[in-house]
């Protein structure tokens, strides 16, 4: 028999326990599982707000519609209509991409004739989004002079396209290089039939956080896309790109924040045509209660300066500046609150902020406590002091917070060892 011993002495334990101080390391590729999503999007700020189309209130698709409409990808089928059952034509989805290559930061060429026969019933526009996308290879024709425009797009001719575009587009902040991808999901039993460029480029979207399948182990290469479909996998895809709405967006990699840590805010700054705005000033600035920050003046009253340095409301020298491609990433300390509201804004050398006329963005965090230590508990009733010999016996380990509230927190590693005491007396220790 081992004898039982009291919770509080954790140092006198047979079983003692260490939470180390680094999460635990990143999980390897896994069959299946994705495993290189983008760490940011692009629709934030001026990309999230609705564009009002009915007919997609409540569906899947229903914040891509609005991101694509915030670029210019589309701006529907009809005033207030998207049509996401409307499956999509090879000549739209052409005029798609191009309209999706400015924000992405893809230089896009002068149209050119590339020989196809079969545009001539379609408008200059879609003949030159046609032309520029196959002189860039992205989508080429069905044959050396036919284009196949009213032909529909199929699932796996879709993870083709987003593959060799975000082949020639710069990846951006928080974002993966489809090009440094070797995928090992072989998941999809369903794609023995396409070729295998095809495969590669589903497998590598899927890793991306791209594409998924219809079911968990088909894809339906051959299936047609439709407008809602087509909208959530652009919208993926630009994720990983440098695309970001016009103004100034900011975003967190965490879901959960925890006191008296740091985080990182993804900042970008776009002019009206999605251009970055390099080298150009942000300040930063936060309160736990927003209603006290302004005064009925709008003068920034109340308010910390969370990266520490800056005159907060204040474009000053100590403002960090976005770099050539527009972006900016700022560590922000937070305190030892519950929620926080951050505002970020540009301007030029002394500018103070105004509530009402200056142009920001915001947004809001809500914290959890940090974990301050384990809780450990066993399977054994209340009143043992022992435990038979040879009997299970099982330990839970729970983070919680100084006040010994439980906390949630995937990744932290733990470190176990056991003691075992012979007959002899002699210790043997276990990790």
């Amino acid at each position: 028999m081992w004898s039982r011993r009291p919770i509080a002495a954790a140092a006198a334990f047979l079983v003692a326990v260490s939470m180390l101080v680094s999460p635990a390391p990143p999980a390897v590729a896994t069959d299946g599982v994705v495993d290189r999503p983008a760490i940011y999007s692009a629709c934030v700020g001026a990309a999230a707000r609705s564009a009002g189309f009915e007919d997609m209130v409540g569906n899947f698709a229903e914040k891509a519609a609005d991101c694509l409409a915030h670029y210019g990808i589309t701006s529907g089928t009809a005033p207030g209509l998207f049509s996401p059952l409307d499956i999509v034509p090879r000549w739209q989805m052409a005029v798609f991409l191009v309209r999706a290559a400015v924000p992405a930061g893809l230089v896009v060429p002068k149209a050119t004739d590339q020989g196809f026969g079969d545009l001539d019933s379609f408008g200059p526009h879609i003949q030159e989004g046609i032309n520029q996308l196959a002189a860039l290879g992205i989508m080429p024709g069905t044959s050396a002079t036919t284009y196949s425009p009213a032909e529909p797009v199929t699932r796996g001719e879709m993870a083709s396209l987003l593959a060799r575009f975000l082949e020639a587009v710069p990846t951006g902040p928080g974002g993966t290089d489809i090009g440094g991808i070797s995928p090992d999901d072989t998941h999809f039993r369903d794609l023995d039939q396409v070729s295998f460029n095809t495969n590669r480029a589903i497998r590598k979207l899927f890793e991306m956080g791209i594409t998924q399948g219809t079911t968990a182990t088909t894809f339906s290469p051959e299936g047609w896309v439709t407008r809602a479909q087509m909208a959530v996998f652009i919208t993926r895809m630009l994720a990983h790109t440098v695309a970001r709405p016009i103004g100034i967006s900011a975003q967190i990699a965490d879901d959960m924040v925890f006191r008296e840590s740091s985080l990182t805010v993804a900042i970008s700054l776009r002019d009206n045509t999605y251009q970055p705005y390099g080298d150009r000033p942000v300040d930063i600035f936060s309160a736990e209660d927003p209603s006290e920050v302004f005064d009925e003046e709008g003068s920034c009253t109340a308010a910390a300066a969370p990266t520490g340095g800056a005159q907060e409301c204040v474009i000053d020298d100590l403002d960090a500046h976005t770099d050539t491609s527009g972006n900016l990433a700022v560590d922000v300390e937070v305190g030892d609150v519950e929620s926080l509201r951050i505002w970020l804004w540009t301007g030029d050398y002394k500018d103070k902020f105004e509530d009402g006329s200056t142009e920001y963005t915001t947004f809001d965090i809500t914290t959890r406590a940090s974990p301050a230590a384990l809780l450990v508990t066993d399977s054994l009733p209340v009143s043992a002091t022992k435990a038979r010999f040879g009997q299970a016996v099982t330990f839970t380990f729970q983070l919680v917070d100084k006040n010994g509230h439980p906390v949630p927190r995937e990744g932290i590693a733990f470190a176990v060892r056991v003691e075992e005491f012979l007959d002899n007396g002699r210790r043997v220790e276990r990790t």
